[in-house]
């Protein structure tokens, strides 16, 4: 895209699609907002993002996308660390401590605690709309 322009390159094009999502662009009194809409069902996903310029509005919009799907995967990374845990851990309360078992449980809560800082560090990338 040039600025000032709505139209898309393939590239821009493949960067969406690539995440599941088509882009709109709308131009209204000299601002361009980019919307996402996903491809499956076609619904509105995420912010609408304004730019003085479309190129500008879609890749702020793509940044945003790209940051969610990572956020999105940290957080399922977390939730799998907590249930690991949680089943070592039951396991350790129900049958006794033995120490491969006391192990088990230290490693995975490690393993959560590691999983923890990575969604941290991914909330703390968040680009816009802060």
């Amino acid at each position: 895209m040039t600025k000032g322009e709505g139209r898309m390159t393939k590239d821009d094009e493949r960067r969406f699609e690539a995440l599941g999502y088509r882009l709109q662009l709308a131009e209204e009194d000299g601002v361009w907002v980019a919307t996402a809409r996903r491809l499956d069902t076609g619904e509105a996903f995420g912010p609408p993002v304004p730019g003085d310029a479309a190129d500008e509005a879609a890749g702020q919009l793509a940044g945003w996308l790209e940051w969610q799907h990572r956020h999105a995967a940290a957080l399922a990374a977390l939730q799998a660390a907590e249930a690991a845990y949680h089943r070592v851990a039951a396991q350790a309360g129900l049958g006794g401590a033995d120490s491969a078992l006391r192990e088990q449980v230290t490693t995975a809560l490690e393993a959560l605690d590691d999983r923890r800082r990575e969604l941290d560090t991914v909330r703390g990338q968040r680009p816009w709309p802060h």
